[in-house]
């Protein structure tokens, strides 16, 4: 989890390491905003959801997780800063 998380310093040769060149204060900061928004997510299908529903007991917690999984990937990926060797033209 912590590899995922961009926590770790491993990574393959020729890969581009998670949240490579980001700081770490942004890196969290984007990590609680996509918490926020799986919580509210959450939230708001549990409530409109019927509990005795067949989709009421885990598709809130599903899509929680997929919003979160989803929206931080994105913004790890968007915000990756990677310094070329190639000199610009």
């Amino acid at each position: 989890m912590l590899k995922w998380l961009g926590f770790s310093a491993e990574h393959a040769a020729g890969e581009v390491p998670l949240w490579a060149g980001v700081p770490l204060r942004r890196k969290l900061l984007s990590l609680v905003l996509w918490l926020a928004v799986a919580v509210a997510a959450y939230v708001l299908l549990n409530l409109r959801l019927p509990s005795d529903d067949g989709f009421g007991g885990f598709l809130p917690i599903l899509v929680a997780i997929l919003v979160f999984a989803a929206g931080s990937a994105v913004t790890e990926r968007s915000l990756v800063r990677v310094q070329d060797s190639a000199p610009a033209r």
